[in-house]
């Protein structure tokens, strides 16, 4: 399941059934003087008010403030911890790339002690997110093999709304908007984004396939005298989703909000699906004779005239994920999805061009490692009965075994039938599949009122477990766990 869709799928059943495990939680303080940047800033440990006095937001952005670490949104004023009961948090549905102790590019979600790099002015070219250790994200190729399009270039999309983000900042009582203006943030995001259209129109082929009239809808307007000018679009959106508590300072008695539930920050959830009709595979950025560097081309597909391209912006991901939720190569993508239908999520410039981060296909890459997935859980309480069904990317010699987990600490173990994978068209298709139906009235033993989570293990005649996830009941089927639901 896309993890931008699992967010808000899962906080109702947070809000009914989670046990609050959340105790203290560490923030930013700027120390007895109260002035942020002076030799007392410091740290300070929260505890979670005894009364679980609740909270969450699901709207605009308005404002971060990276002295107070602090974001804004729907009239809240929500402090982002440095850690929960002494662990490191995260913001869901981000990314953060960094370079590995051997060299290598890792991918995980922004840590929230590196609130910063939420920033505009911090997802742009020059920033030291997009280069690092010598290396410059516009120029590392989004292909693991083969020349393709840059894997980061930079934002075209603000975090925030345009209109707030076009607001004159730095006016009295709003002090700390004007990182917004820094280097006229907006207007280099406006400027990289057309940027990159421009680049994608010059790819062969592209333009033949889009709208007659794509440059004009999409603000690029061609003069009579042989100029272009470029409007950008003004659009809504950029979201902070969080929910969490009430937390007070044992030291001085202040209270704040603290998003130890859900903590998202998301430039838009806008959904696409239908048939790939072109594919063009980007071009590298390089460095001219000065040093500088000329962003190439993001790698490209047309889905019925609609123009994608693979996300630029450092704080979110850019994936594809096959038929069993595997990760897809890039390059397999560009070699085989031309006539495919896919599903996708990203945010849109204006009309007729996405940035796309979660792209999903039918694709399988036998890779040698084993994965399972599934499509859709069903927990019924008053049918007494679980169903769930999925696939196997390479199933040969494997045997599926569900294990079935109950709030008393118990484990029922079923074997589950494994049957050739069809397509949608019932012709045959690669890797496995199965429907199982779980009939608790047959199990004296339990109920499934008291099953908590699922844990599905491959086991290979000779090699063993192969894979095992568990997968639990309240994100996977959150209606569930709703009282009275089932």
């Amino acid at each position: 399941m896309s993890n931008l869709f699992r967010v808000s799928a899962v906080l109702l059943a947070v809000l009914f059934t989670s046990p609050v495990l959340a105790q203290t939680a560490k923030i930013k303080h700027p120390g007895a003087d109260g002035v942020w940047g002076t030799a007392d800033d410091t740290e300070r440990m929260l505890q979670r008010d005894p009364a679980l006095r609740f909270y969450n937001t699901e709207g605009p952005t308005w404002d971060i403030d990276l002295d107070a670490w602090t974001c804004t949104a729907v009239g809240k004023v929500v402090t982002i911890p440095l850690e929960i009961d002494g662990a490191p948090y995260a913001f869901e549905a981000t990314e953060m790339i960094e370079l590995g102790l051997n060299g290598e590019l890792t991918h995980a979600p922004i840590a929230t002690d590196q609130f910063d790099r939420m920033a505009d002015i911090n997802a742009m070219p020059g920033s030291p997110y997009l280069d690092f250790g010598g290396v410059n994200l516009a120029l590392v190729s989004g292909m693991t093999n083969g020349t393709g399009g840059p894997l980061r270039s930079g934002a075209t999309r603000s975090l925030f709304s345009t209109q707030e983000a076009f607001m004159a900042t730095g006016f009295e009582g709003v002090t700390t908007r004007n990182h917004r203006d820094v280097a006229n943030t907006i207007e280099k995001i406006a400027a990289n984004h057309f940027s990159l259209v421009e680049n994608a129109l010059n790819l062969p082929g592209v333009e033949a396939v889009l709208p007659p009239d794509f440059r004009a809808r999409n603000g690029i307007i061609e003069n009579e005298d042989g100029t272009t000018t470029y409007i950008y679009p003004r659009q809504t959106a950029g979201v902070y989703k969080s929910a969490g508590h009430v937390y007070i300072d044992p030291q001085d008695g202040a209270e704040y909000l603290i998003p130890d539930l859900i903590n998202v920050y998301e430039l838009a959830e806008n959904t696409a699906a239908g048939e790939v009709s072109f594919v063009a595979p980007g071009t590298p950025s390089h460095l001219d004779g000065d040093g500088n560097i000329v962003t190439g081309t993001p790698d490209c597909f047309v889905v019925d005239g609609l123009l994608c391209m693979f996300n630029q912006d450092p704080r979110f991901p850019a994936e594809v994920f096959g038929a069993f939720e595997q990760a897809i190569p890039r390059e397999m993508f560009m070699a085989q999805m031309q006539g495919q239908g896919i599903d996708m999520v990203g945010y849109m410039v204006g009309d007729h061009v996405m940035y796309a981060m979660e792209v999903f296909t039918n694709l399988v890459n036998l890779d040698g490692e084993v994965e399972v997935s599934v499509e859709r859980w069903r927990y019924r309480d008053g049918g007494n009965e679980i169903r769930f069904r999925g696939g196997v990317d390479e199933p040969a010699g494997l045997s599926l075994v569900a294990i079935i987990h109950t709030d008393t600490g118990g484990a029922i173990e079923f074997g589950i039938p494994l049957a050739p994978a069809v397509d949608e068209n019932g012709a045959p298709a690669p890797g496995a599949q199965f429907g199982a139906r779980i009939e608790f009235d047959l199990i004296p033993s339990a109920n499934v009122a008291n099953v908590t989570g699922i844990t599905l293990e491959a086991r290979h005649d000779t090699e063993g477990v192969v894979f095992s996830e568990l997968f639990d009941r309240c994100e996977n089927d959150p209606d569930s766990c709703i009282p009275d639901a089932g």
